[in-house]
C-alpha cells in the first residue's frame, strides 16, 4: 500500500471525525444558550407563580375571616 492509497482510504474517515467533533461543539454551544434562556424564563415564571399563590392565599384568608 502506497501513501496515496493510505490517504485516500484513511483520509475520509479522519475528515469525517473532525467534522463530527466540530459539529458537536457547535451543538453544545447552541444547547447551552437555549438552556440559559429557558432557565431565565423558568425563573421568571416561578416568581410570577409564587406571587399569584400569595395573592390567592390572602384572598382565601379574607374569605375565611368573613365566614
Amino acid at each position: 500500500m502506497n501513501v496515496a492509497d493510505f490517504i485516500s482510504n484513511v483520509g475520509f474517515p479522519v475528515a469525517l471525525c473532525f467534522y463530527l467533533i466540530y459539529n458537536q461543539s457547535i451543538m453544545q454551544k447552541q444547547h447551552k444558550e437555549e438552556m440559559e434562556t429557558l432557565s431565565a424564563n423558568f425563573s421568571k415564571a416561578i416568581e410570577n407563580n409564587t406571587k399569584a399563590i400569595d395573592r390567592l392565599e390572602r384572598t382565601v384568608e379574607k374569605w375565611q375571616k368573613k365566614e
